[in-house]
């Protein structure tokens, strides 16, 4: 579904995604080959469903990631200050 494509579709993306990390030698077009397998998604849309899945399933990972980083980061307000 991350991919964009019906539920239905499952076991195709399944067989795609086996099949282009079998035969794929370039991990840098790993992407673009699964997007252009299925219909043409761009390989943009690809890595963010790849990403998604990854930090559903790691969540400490995502953590360890994203804590250094938390006082850097302006939380959500209602006031709006662009100067």
């Amino acid at each position: 579904m991350a991919l964009l494509k019906p539920y239905e579709e499952e076991s195709k993306v399944a067989n795609v995604v086996r099949s282009v990390g079998n035969t794929n030698r370039d991990p840098h077009l790993l992407y673009s080959q699964v997007g252009k397998q299925l219909s043409l998604i761009p390989e943009a849309r690809v890595r963010e469903a790849f990403m998604a899945l990854w930090a559903q399933t790691h969540p400490e990972e995502v953590r360890a990631i994203v804590d250094p980083f938390e006082d850097k980061v302006p939380l959500e307000t209602d006031q709006v200050n662009i100067s």
